[in-house]
This record gives structure tokens, sequence and C-alpha cells, in this order.
């Protein structure tokens, strides 16, 4: 019996001893990753969780995507925001994100204001004579003003005559704006001859 027992303490000793030198098996570690959206669009998540969640230390890599009409804004981690797409996020707790979708804008009709000059007389346009871009419903403050030896006569935008040198457009199509100049009283145009 007393054999009996020795060899079991030393069994005991031997396992104890094997243990501490290889030590204990450490615990693992799961947390949850919870994703949620606001608007129109989903999260794919790489990799998809285990059946218990993500293992401490993974690494997973957050995709938003947007349903069609819809566009990506931001992701809401917390107290904190981001914009990258794919967000990366590391598994070292609970985590919670918010994929933060917002609905695209409508794209802006752009139309054409043609500025010209016109007369015998000459001076300045704002905006200055040519084509210029802008959008659907925008205001644009024409303005004109006589060189020394001319007089401005009118606006004529898109053919409605206006004889103030300001004049006000609003941007619903293309308009074609003409400032009239003519030559002050006893001013004689210059007449420029060149020989061949």
């Amino acid at each position: 019996m007393a054999k009996k027992l020795l060899k079991l303490t030393t069994l005991l000793s031997v396992l104890l001893l094997m243990l501490m030198l290889t030590g204990c098996p450490p615990k693992v570690v799961y947390y949850q990753l919870t994703v949620t959206t606001e608007g129109n669009g989903h999260v794919d998540k790489d990799p998809e969780p285990e059946e218990k969640g993500y293992l401490k230390g993974t690494t997973v890599e957050l995709t938003a995507v947007a349903d069609e009409g819809w566009e990506f804004e931001k992701w809401v981690i917390g107290e904190d925001e981001n914009t990258n797409n794919p967000y990366t996020i590391t598994m070292d707790s609970d985590k919670s994100v918010e994929a933060v979708f917002k609905a695209e804008e409508p794209p802006v009709d752009q139309f054409t204001l043609t500025v010209a000059k016109a007369g015998v007389g000459d001076g300045s346009v704002t905006p200055a004579v040519g084509p210029h871009e802008y959008d659907e419903g925008e205001v644009v403050t024409l303005t004109a003003e006589a060189d020394e030896n001319s007089v401005f006569v009118k606006w004529v935008v898109d053919d409605v005559e206006f004889e103030d040198a300001t004049v006000i457009a609003t941007m619903t199509k293309d308009i074609l704006a003409t400032a009239h100049f003519d030559l002050k009283p006893g001013v004689l145009p210059e007449i420029i001859i060149e020989w061949v």
C-alpha cells in the first residue's frame, strides 16, 4: 500500500511539474461586434464572426455598401467618427459600430450665361464678355459701366430690354445678355485705316 501511495504521489508530482513547466492553457476570450446602419445600405464583415463572436485580437475589415440612390457618409464608433471605407477594427473589447448612409444629392442642372457687348461705344461688363456656367436657380448680377467717351444705353437679356446698368438674372435656362454702349454726344468714332 505504501508503494502504491508512493507511485501515485510520484505520478501526481510529475504531472504537476509538467503543468508548471508548460503552463496552463490560456483562457480563450471572445468579443461581440454589433454593427447597425442608419439609412439604406449594409455592412460586409471580413472575416465573419465565429459562433461565440470574434477571438480577442482579431482584426475585422468593415465595408459599407450603399443601396442605389444612397451613399456612405461615415462610421460612428462610440463618440468617434471615421469616414474611411473600408474601416478596420481590432477586437480588444465588445464593440458597437454604426454605418451612416445618406441619400445622394440629385445632380444640379447647369445653364450658360453668355455676356456680350454691342454698339459704337465701349465699356466694361461683369461678368466679363463670354460664356459662363451657373447652377440652376443661381442668381447672377449683371453690371455695365461705360468708359469715359461712352454712355451705357441698355441691357438686352433674352430680347427683354433694361435701361438700368445693373440687372439681376436667375439661371433657369441658357441666357444671352448684351450690354449696349453708344458714344457720348460730340465724340466721333475712332477710325483706324491700315495701308496694305
